[in-house]
């Protein structure tokens, strides 16, 4: 039998580190999943507004594991740029900061990459810049999004005249 108080180490029993490993793996899944159904949830909840500024097929080109330059241009072409409110001098001034990223980009593709696809995405991406611009200029988007039209409409009668049969 060991001393109640002694200094040396017990053994970890393998059995019971594999199930802690497991635990933890299942807790990490389970936040994971937790985390992809509150992003749905909270896409849903917005409605179809949501699609006036978010595209989860574009969003998810510039989360790809392969091309980690993309991953760097994502606060660029972020959908949120939309809904933002800048004037012609900050349009042409983010114009030019989109074709700065642009030639950089371009600069650190390879060439056969630039050869077969990088060009036709760097010239999407150019698209895509235009409409972040366009629906920012003036607030454009981010009225439409947040404002609430209501319309009433009023009748105005004159009242009529009470009849008298007598």
């Amino acid at each position: 039998m060991p001393w109640p108080f002694s200094r040396k180490k017990k053994e970890p029993d393998p059995d019971e580190e594999f199930q802690r490993s497991e635990v933890l793996a299942e807790q990490q899944a389970d936040a994971a999943r937790s985390a992809d159904r509150i992003a749905d949830e909270m896409r849903a909840s917005l409605g179809r507004t949501i699609y006036m500024v978010y595209d989860p097929d574009v969003q998810d080109t510039f989360v790809d594991d392969k091309k980690p330059i993309l991953n760097s241009m994502l606060p660029a072409f972020s959908f949120l740029n939309r809904t933002t409110n800048i004037d012609e001098k900050e349009k042409r001034l983010l114009q030019l900061e989109y074709e700065q990223l642009k030639i950089l980009a371009e600069l650190g593709m390879k060439e056969e990459d630039y050869e077969t696809r990088g060009w036709l995405e760097q010239e999407a991406f150019g698209i895509y810049a235009m409409g972040i611009m366009n629906d920012a200029e003036g607030g454009w988007k981010g009225k439409l999004l947040t404002e609430q039209i209501k319309k009433i409409i009023t009748e105005l009668r004159q009242p009529e005249k009470k009849r008298s049969f007598l």
